[in-house]
């Protein structure tokens, strides 16, 4: 039962939409830029609260056309990924395709936890119904149904990366990048085991691909990688041979405009910079390991109040530092998803609580019935009510004897009046009946001539009723 209700809220609960990851982003006329290094983090979001959607190869050539302070909105590259839940699809018969049943905005694929953590959205608004999506996977969970397929992304996907791990595109990529613009979307994407983490393909010429930028000729005057202002903000390429200060000139494509990198020239005061924590980043990145952790806990055993506990403390810190609300802001979003699977698992708890409960009042009951039948021979042992059938008018008055235990009633025999007994004082309590037993053939129903009548229990059951709602007296009277 647990596991079914965890499955649902991470089903449901996660969904995260895709505005959250894109709010304040400034649109930019487009431009091409190039990742500097192997190993440059692509993520579903302007921060690294986000997880990771992909890594990429250095030379891998992105197209730009939004900022978010020191991150760049992109296109995705081939090779990458969306993911899309199967109870949203029909896949073809061949297995390469499925077909939107329904409106979806799909989600961005997590490069390494694969469906289950695949809970953001990946675009702004829903792709109609009857989308085809190119199948690259598919992603089942561990009972082997299928949860999802693993697709390749339409060409209005975009995910976000550093400024600080791309350089402006040279002429040549960036015409490369211009050359291959009809399809954006891979129509036949590379099979990838679930569960890898999906890097860029090997790019070569035409459109297909994208040109890897020429190795440096040590002859040659080089020019200075992009780099990060103090301020997390880039700076703008300057010779090695330049002096600060000195104006310079960067070939600029001519179909593609140049990046508008914001300069940083000075460091940022020493105020300031004080008030931001130590290892940031690093904070966040933690923070990020920490969520998926818990999310990953079978939900009554995860450790959600103490994430949570973390993750207040970090977003109020946050929410103090100058150009650091956004960050805030998505910390803000990963709370509200530990309160929500909190809210579950404490719902559930309860519940498990009163069932139990419920199971220790029935052994109760159950063991001080056997007890006193041990002592005594009964003929029945019951809780006694009225009945609204045999109620005297047009049928006998007779008694009902119904199961002592909680939940469901049972109706046990039907014990026959008599004033020595005063029966009508025992109402609502569990009493042991030694008498005579018979099914009467006429009513069809077993009747008790009662010779003794003891009270085993004075302890009513709060809405107890007769078999037609009539209210058992809440305080019975021993006789």
């Amino acid at each position: 039962m647990w596991g079914l209700v965890a499955g649902a809220a991470a089903h449901l609960a996660l969904r995260v939409p895709a505005a959250l990851a894109q709010d304040q982003v400034k649109a930019v006329p487009q431009y091409a830029v190039a990742v500097v290094g192997d190993g440059a983090a692509l993520r579903c979001g302007d921060s690294t609260v986000f997880y990771e959607v992909a890594t990429l190869k250095a030379g891998t050539v992105l197209r730009a056309d939004g900022e978010s302070g020191s991150w760049l909105r992109v296109t995705y590259p081939a090779g990458t990924r969306a993911f899309v839940w199967a109870d949203q699809v029909q896949p073809a018969a061949s297995g390469r395709t499925v077909t939107l049943t329904r409106p979806s905005r799909l989600q961005a694929a997590h490069a390494s936890a694969g469906a289950q953590g695949s809970y953001f959205a990946l675009l702004d608004a829903d792709l109609p119904t009857g989308t085809e999506l190119t199948v690259i996977d598919s992603a089942a969970g561990s009972d082997g149904r299928v949860l999802g397929y693993m697709v390749a992304p339409p060409s209005q996907a975009r995910a976000f990366i550093a400024k600080s791990v791309v350089r402006k595109a040279t002429e040549a990529e960036a015409a490369a990048l211009a050359a291959g613009t009809p399809t954006p979307t891979p129509t036949t994407p590379p099979e990838a085991p679930q569960g890898t983490r999906p890097t860029a393909p090997t790019l070569t010429g035409g459109a297909q691909g994208l040109p890897t930028p020429p190795l440096p000729n040590p002859a040659a005057p080089t020019t200075a990688i992009t780099q990060l202002g103090p301020a997390g903000d880039a700076v703008s390429p300057q010779p090695a041979d330049s002096l600060p200060g000195e104006p310079t000139s960067t070939p600029t494509p001519t179909s593609i405009p140049a990046p508008t990198f914001t300069p940083e020239l000075a460091p940022a005061p020493a105020a300031e910079v004080a008030q931001r924590p130590q290892a940031t980043r690093a904070g966040l990145q933690e923070l990020v390991a920490l969520f998926e952790r818990v999310r990953q806990q079978p939900l009554a055993e995860a450790e959600i109040d103490t994430a949570l506990a973390h993750f207040q403390r970090a977003q109020e810190q946050y929410a103090t530092i100058p150009g650091e609300e956004r960050t805030a802001q998505r910390l803000s979003a990963l709370i509200e998803l530990l309160r929500v699977r909190k809210q579950i698992r404490d719902e559930l708890a309860q519940r498990q609580a009163r069932t139990t409960e419920l199971a220790s009042s029935r052994r109760a009951v159950q063991e001080k019935i056997d007890q006193l039948s041990r002592q005594r021979v009964y003929t029945l042992i019951g809780r006694l009510t009225p009945s609204v059938v045999y109620d005297g008018s047009r049928l006998p008055l007779l008694y009902r004897v119904q199961s002592p235990e909680a939940g469901p009633a049972r109706t046990l025999g039907y014990l026959a009046p008599s004033p020595e007994l005063d029966l009508a004082g025992k109402l609502g309590v569990v009493v042991g009946i030694l008498g005579e037993q018979r099914v009467d053939q006429t009513l069809g129903s077993t009747i008790i001539t009662p010779r003794r009548v003891d009270v085993i229990s004075l302890e009513p059951v709060s809405g107890l009723s007769s078999d037609s709602g009539a209210p058992v007296p809440t305080t019975p009277v021993r006789p």
